[in-house]
């Protein structure tokens, strides 16, 4: 298996959760395949769906709503996404009709995109 540092970097994601540390703790990702019939990847499953069931604490988002967490990512990604299309060189009609994201966000958020909408 390989660990996230050891893969070439290939996107912004990749690049940014490169050499997280928790304290003392280094945190690995591993990759592997889902469901493929690879050992241990059934009983990591159980473990995880036991977990999930079982858990008597309160739960990790406790100290806020959880719509509020929502608010917040969402924010924060709108506000990545308008970064992106106002440097963005390409889309210009787009961005006559939608010159700020959210315009475009409340438009899109009305319909479950599939890739015939996408790609006519």
């Amino acid at each position: 298996m390989l660990t996230a540092q050891n893969l070439q970097p290939s996107g912004p994601c990749s690049a940014r959760h490169q050499g997280y540390r928790c304290g003392r703790q280094e945190v690995r990702l591993f990759w592997v395949r889902a469901h493929a019939g690879t050992t241990g990847n059934e009983r990591a499953d159980e473990l995880a769906r036991n977990a999930a069931l079982k858990k008597k604490t309160a739960a990790d988002y406790d100290r806020y709503p959880l719509s509020y967490a929502k608010k917040v990512i969402r924010a924060a990604s709108l506000d990545e996404w308008q970064q992106r299309y106002t440097e963005g060189g390409t889309g210009e009609i787009t961005k006559c009709f939608f010159p700020r994201v959210e315009g475009a966000y409340r438009v899109l958020s009305r319909f479950t995109i599939t890739p015939p909408i996408a790609q006519p």
